[in-house]
């Protein structure tokens, strides 16, 4: 009897233990989570302001035509007004948003979640069907020379981010819709990313308009920082459905982070000595058909010299007919090299020596 007795009191004690245990685990777990939602809001917080601060000091570029508030960079694309009204509008919001906001919040988010969502429609809308629709130059006129093809409209890209930002900010907290949330937020992330990693490579796809008007380089940080904050404000409050990381999962994280560095630096070194490459291919290329041109017009320019000097005994209207169509040679070799030499200034001396000859 005494051996089942404490038999009983051990299995009682475990028990107590165990709950004990479990309890103290919980709480600290819920530390934890409460530590990661505190932390998340601070990244909101600061990744908010630092899109706000970007889209003002843009909107202050304008105002007080300051060009390296608008572009950061020489001779590259500004940031558009339109883009700059619609980074602080987005940017205040998220900064507003909490799982349990007012109501007069959450009025305030939805109206600047359509509102940015309309800004990103019309421009689309303007692309995509040859639309004016008098928003680009509504609040200052765009006289810039680069990449400006239609002055004060923003980049197509900018365009989509601001429309997935819309998206966004329309759905407030919402657990349920935290995989769209999430989505939407990808996009804008991405395509601050691979903007800013044109200015980093020097690649002219995606810093020029060779495809589509491309995003300045302040607004590809406003959208990545943009991206980050809506991302951590997945994980606060309401909607933190995940377990904190371990140690094992942030030290992953930490080395997928330092491996993906040398993987920028050289993917940008590959593509870089790739583009020389090929400008300089295609400088060679450029050089022998100018090469074989200038032959041509100097065998042109040399038969009509003939024909005019010819003996006498030849008539007159043949040299005549002979000479107009040496001329009309001379003039189509021009044409070809004024094409050949478009875009190089260093050699449009060519060009313009052929046309004066030809004129002779």
């Amino acid at each position: 009897m005494q051996q089942g007795r404490a038999t009983q009191w051990c299995t009682v004690d475990l028990s107590r233990r165990l709950i004990a245990f479990t309890n103290h685990t919980e709480r600290s777990l819920e530390k934890a989570r409460m530590r990661v939602s505190d932390d998340k809001e601070f990244i909101v917080r600061m990744a908010a302001s630092m899109t706000f601060l970007i889209g003002a000091s843009g909107l202050l570029g304008w105002a007080f035509d300051i060009a390296w508030l608008r572009s950061v960079i020489p001779r590259a694309v500004d940031m558009k007004p339109n883009t700059a009204v619609g980074l602080l509008l987005s940017s205040a919001a998220l900064w507003l948003l909490r799982p349990s906001a007012s109501t007069a919040v959450s009025g305030v988010m939805l109206t600047s979640g359509v509102t940015v969502a309309l800004l990103g429609l019309a421009t689309a809308a303007q692309y995509l069907f040859g639309w004016s629709l008098g928003i680009d130059e509504l609040i200052f006129r765009d006289t810039a020379q680069t990449y400006n093809v239609v002055p004060g409209r923003m980049s197509p890209y900018s365009a989509a981010s601001f429309i997935a930002i819309g998206l966004f900010l329309t759905m407030g907290p919402r657990p349920n819709l935290t995989w769209l949330k999430a989505t939407l937020a990808m996009v804008v992330v991405t395509v601050g990313l691979f903007s800013g990693l044109g200015y980093l490579w020097g690649a002219r796809e995606l810093t020029s308009d060779d495809w589509l008007p491309p995003v300045a380089l302040n607004t590809s940080l406003a959208f990545i920082f943009f991206g980050v904050a809506a991302l951590a404000s997945l994980q606060m409050g309401a909607d933190s459905r995940r377990i904190v990381p371990s140690p094992i999962e942030r030290r992953l994280r930490r080395g997928f982070l330092i491996a993906a560095l040398p993987l920028v630096i050289g993917g940008g070194l590959t593509y870089r000595a790739s583009d020389d490459a090929a400008l300089t291919a295609e400088s060679m290329i450029r050089a022998q058909g100018l090469r074989a041109q200038l032959w041509q017009f100097h065998a042109s320019f040399l038969n009509a010299e003939i024909s005019i000097k010819q003996p006498s005994w030849n008539s007159s209207f043949s040299r005549k007919t002979d000479s107009q169509q040496y001329a009309q040679e001379l003039e189509r070799h021009t044409q070809t090299l004024r094409e050949l030499t478009s875009g190089h200034e260093q050699q449009q001396w060519v060009a313009s020596t052929g046309q004066w000859t030809s004129a002779r």
